[in-house]
């Protein structure tokens, strides 16, 4: 059973794969896995290199969301998006990092991986405005315990 939605149909790329698809003469050997994987990887160093640059050019101060989810595996899932103004106001946001976490959700767990996420891009903490962040005990123990303002 397939979780896509209906309107995957909508979309530009798989059309455009199909329309190829349907044009070639003789046979189509769809790529493996593995290769898969690769342009996928390739593309995603690209786009990272890419945001990163971006920030750095561009990111001077700064507000970060986050929120925590439960796959429907169960999975702890955490998410740290990025948003600023570029020096013309133009609102960039980007999600840096969608993270599986382990163990119980507290402010200590919470704060360390929101911590390694700025530094794995390079945010300065003294940079970061505000924090708007759903009001759980323990999203507001992680952002009093680190020092950042919070909205909750």
């Amino acid at each position: 059973m397939s979780l896509r939605p209906f309107s995957i149909v909508k979309d530009e790329r798989l059309q455009e794969m199909i329309n190829f698809a349907n044009s070639v003469h003789g046979a189509l050997k769809l790529p493996s896995q593995n290769t898969n994987r690769k342009f996928v990887m390739e593309e995603f160093v690209q786009l990272k290199a890419k945001v990163g640059n971006d920030i750095k050019d561009n990111c001077l101060y700064f507000c970060t969301t986050s929120i925590m989810w439960s796959s429907r595996r169960i999975k702890a899932c955490m998410t740290l998006t990025l948003h600023y103004l570029t020096p013309d106001f133009c609102l960039q946001k980007f999600t840096l990092e969608v993270k599986f976490v382990l163990g119980k959700h507290t402010g200590y767990m919470i704060r360390h991986v929101m911590v390694k996420c700025f530094q794995r891009w390079n945010l300065p903490k003294s940079n970061l405005s505000m924090m708007p962040c759903y009001s759980g005990p323990n999203m507001v123990k992680a952002c009093e315990d680190w020092g950042i303002k919070y909205f909750p």
